[in-house]
């Protein structure tokens, strides 16, 4: 007989590894949104649940910083990915004057274009990641990356612009 060997410990099956091109979503307003149609751009992506007070207060600070940034050629996405999102998008809209395209998103979305293992623990929100030029997330900043949060009035602006230098 053969020896009794351990086996590895299982794991859930992780998702196949996607581009960071593989983002999608339909707009509040109707306006069907593709990542890769802002290749060559910096595009900077949100997660965020349109109930989080600390979630709101980030789509105050990015009204202005949106503006600025936009005419500089740079893309704000947003997705929000909270279970009542449906019905809190247009007063979350209204209320902090976001202006970039936002929509309904999945968590099953955020784990694949952030590359979260699905064995990890629920992120916190708002996160945000950098897109590059070259289309490849260039940065990523979690809810929980305290230092980047704790003034991103400007820790945002100062992401852009080194995406914006290369």
């Amino acid at each position: 007989t053969q020896p009794a060997t351990s086996a590895p410990p299982v794991e859930a099956p992780a998702a196949a590894p996607q581009s960071n091109s593989a983002l999608s979503f339909k707009a509040y307003g109707g306006r069907d949104i593709a990542i890769e149609d802002y290749q060559g751009k910096v595009v900077m992506v949100m997660f965020f649940s349109t109930d989080c007070p600390h979630c709101q207060n980030t789509a105050r600070i990015l009204a202005p910083i949106y503006r600025e940034y936009s005419a500089k050629g740079v893309e704000f996405l947003g997705l929000a990915v909270n279970p009542t999102a449906a019905q809190n998008l247009p007063a979350f809209v209204a209320q902090y004057g976001v202006e970039f395209p936002v929509g309904l998103g999945t968590s099953t979305q955020w784990y694949s274009f952030a590359k979260f293992s699905v064995l990890k623990k629920t992120p916190y929100v708002p996160h945000v990641l950098f897109v590059g030029k070259d289309g490849q997330v260039a940065e990523d900043h979690p809810g929980e990356d305290t230092a980047f949060w704790q003034d991103q009035a400007t820790s945002i602006p100062a992401s852009l612009d080194r995406l914006l230098a290369q």
